[in-house]
């Protein structure tokens, strides 16, 4: 996953800043890393970014993420938002946006509903929003091996009724003993300390 695209260049409020860059700087500058790393890497996805650019918010913009990354890079993987960076539904799948990351707030079904009510989007868009997100999780061997589980007592070597690997056999270069017996109450874990050595 590359991350953030593109011009979000600062931490300190990038929720609500505006990147204005010319063209020139635009390709030269801030694009070139991510085409050496599209190269190199071949990543499955690029997150946009939280800025705006040039006016336009990262995860809405079609001169951005359709034209420059699919068109113009080559880019044929999915593009997820990063927490709360997203601002519409058609604007942002009409630009490009595949994925909208956690609990969805605009690519909610009655959102994409609505929208296609309206007139905004069409079935097509989502399908081909879908298949991209898809056909990268099934390159990359997601759904290749059944998931592991944490044993419950999560002591070493102990399986569950499901047949998962105990928690520190999980862990692997991270300290031995650092897993928390897991509770059969129902409650959700306690936040846990991991310590590398």
């Amino acid at each position: 996953m590359l991350k953030h695209f593109v011009g979000n260049e600062q931490e300190l409020d990038r929720a609500t800043s505006l990147s204005n860059i010319d063209s020139r700087t635009l390709h030269q500058v801030y694009n070139l890393p991510f085409e050496i790393a599209d190269d190199i890497g071949q990543p499955a996805g690029v997150m946009c970014g939280y800025n705006q650019l040039n006016g336009t918010y990262s995860c809405e913009n079609p001169a951005l993420l359709t034209t420059y990354l699919r068109q113009e890079m080559g880019f044929d993987g999915f593009v997820v938002t990063d927490n709360g960076s997203q601002h519409s539904t058609a604007a942002s799948l009409n630009a490009g946006l595949d994925q909208e990351l956690s609990l969805p707030l605009y690519f909610t079904p009655a959102n994409l509903h609505a929208a296609l009510d309206a007139g905004d989007i069409t079935e097509a868009q989502i399908r081909a929003a879908a298949l991209r997100v898809v056909r990268a999780k099934f390159a990359n061997g997601a759904f290749d091996h059944r998931a592991s589980t944490i044993a419950r007592s999560g002591r070493a070597g102990e399986r569950d009724d499901r047949g998962g690997e105990g928690c520190d056999q999980l862990i692997g270069p991270v300290e031995r003993g650092s897993c928390p017996d897991l509770p059969k109450s129902g409650r959700p874990l306690p936040r846990l300390r991991w310590r590398i050595r």
